[in-house]
């Protein structure tokens, strides 16, 4: 497979659970290597993980449960050298963006998952990353809620325009032929 992406766009990769969609957006964020070919990124190998490219995952527990809402939005600022003061700004920034203000101070466990999903995002977005890569980020909602952090992420994009790459599952099953590389 061989292909380009360009800053700004938005790039969905579907198919069939099982196919290596989420396998694919690992590798592109640094957490694994593919086993043949090579991955770039502005002309660069993509050999570990960068604060240019984060992820946002299709599980809850993403979210260090001992931290609050801007806690957790606020960690990866800080592990990247980011002053305290800016992380806060920054942290809130996009807690606010995404519907969260009234949430700031709570805890992982009192969110649904909806909102979970928002601090995720949130975070991700205060690391002002190039690429926003993300596996299934909605699967687990149910429709209504789906639909709306859907139609929240477009919004932000159009605001922001940063790369967007996510997964999403189709409701074929996979096949060998489907599944294996060409």
């Amino acid at each position: 497979m061989s292909f380009e992406v360009h800053r700004g766009d938005r790039l969905v990769l579907l198919g069939p659970s099982g196919c290596g969609k989420s396998t694919l957006l690992k590798a592109i964020a640094g957490f694994i290597r593919p086993r043949a070919g090579s991955l770039t990124l502005d002309g660069q190998p993509i050999l570990r993980p960068g604060p240019d490219r984060f992820v946002v995952f299709q599980e809850f527990d993403q979210l260090p449960p001992w931290k609050s809402v801007l806690g957790n939005v606020m960690f990866p600022l800080l592990a990247g050298g980011v002053s305290r003061a800016e992380a806060r700004a920054r942290a809130l920034h996009w807690i606010n963006k995404v519907g969260l203000s009234p949430f700031a101070d709570a805890y992982p466990h009192t969110l649904s998952g909806g909102m979970k999903a928002r601090v995720a995002i949130a975070r991700a977005l205060a690391m002002q990353p190039a690429i926003l890569l993300m596996d299934e980020p909605f699967a687990a909602l149910e429709a209504l809620t789906r639909r709306s952090m859907q139609e929240q992420l477009q919004t932000l994009w159009e605001e922001v325009r940063f790369t967007r790459w996510a997964t999403a599952s189709c409701c074929c099953r996979p096949t060998r032929a489907a599944c294996a590389p060409s």
